[in-house]
């Protein structure tokens, strides 16, 4: 992106142009999930969290910008990367930096050792994703692999300190992956596969019956999660109320903007797709 470009951006496009919105997603997610479940991961988790989210996001754009000729039709984030790589990695090389003194200084060990785990899960999906995928697209489903790492990542550090009380969180975190999946195949078709045609056309056979169905997927993940809430506030249900309602509420505003997002813009239905998942906010209060 030249500057000539970057004047014209809007200023609320910058946090997704910057990669800012994924780190603020998985904080307000951790700080959900931590407030509900009753732990307390301490300020360096929070902050170790959201470095390397930022940090997994670059490197997995500046990767997409080494694809060359750019697209005719390219996104503003991806343009950005491609026209300032340097310096995003100089950047990039510093908050790493930060990020490892962190998380080896600060963070407790049980989850240190936790993360160490999902890291490697995260590099072999890096290495599939850029090295392997062309080949294997019909089988590697990345929006769904991107749904799953990302809830891991974000409830790695209470699962690590709930101890024998762990299992309870798996239905969160199903749930969880769920309206995480929605909205990363949701901007994907929205960027690159916008209409029902198109969209029979994505190679990935799960991806695609997802593609299809966005909008009932999105109705069904907002009624199942709210009746989730509905028996967690009674405690018949592993987990509890905030946590559920909060995916409904995530799930039920990505089904209005893939019912009626193309009324909007690309990049403000791409905002806005990433502000459906800030519910979080709502709910934290009745967490504590």
């Amino acid at each position: 992106m030249r500057r000539s470009e970057a004047a014209t951006v809007p200023f609320w496009l910058w946090p997704t142009i910057l990669s800012l919105d994924a780190p603020t997603i998985a904080i307000v997610w951790l700080a959900l999930f931590a407030a509900t479940f009753r732990v307390r991961p301490g300020w360096p988790v929070l902050t170790a969290l959201g470095l390397w989210v930022w940090l997994i996001y670059v490197a997995d754009r500046i990767l997409d910008s080494l694809s060359e000729p750019p697209p005719s039709d390219e996104v503003p984030r991806h343009r950005f990367y491609r026209y300032h790589r340097r310096s995003v990695l100089i950047c990039a090389f510093a908050v790493a930096v930060i990020a490892a003194i962190i998380s080896f200084g600060w963070i407790q060990p049980a989850i240190r050792r936790d993360a160490i785990g999902l890291a490697i899960l995260v590099g072999i999906y890096f290495a599939v994703t850029h090295l392997a995928r062309p080949k294997g697209d019909r089988f590697w489903p990345k929006e769904l692999l991107v749904a799953v790492l990302f809830a891991a990542g974000v409830c790695l550090p209470v699962w690590s300190l709930l101890g024998p009380q762990r299992l309870s969180l798996i239905v969160s975190f199903i749930f969880l992956v769920a309206v995480f999946w929605i909205n990363t195949l949701a901007i994907e078709c929205w960027e690159s596969a916008p209409d029902r045609v198109s969209r029979r056309h994505l190679r990935s056979g799960i991806s695609r019956a997802l593609a299809l169905r966005l909008a009932p997927a999105g109705v069904g993940v907002t009624i199942l999660a709210i009746l989730a809430g509905a028996l967690g506030k009674f405690g018949a249900l592993p987990g509890a109320a905030p946590i559920y309602f909060a995916i409904a509420f995530s799930a039920h505003f990505l089904t209005i903007l893939e019912m009626n997002g193309g009324r909007l813009s690309g990049p403000a239905r791409r905002v806005l797709a990433d502000a459906a998942l800030l519910t979080p906010v709502l709910f934290l209060w009745s967490a504590r």
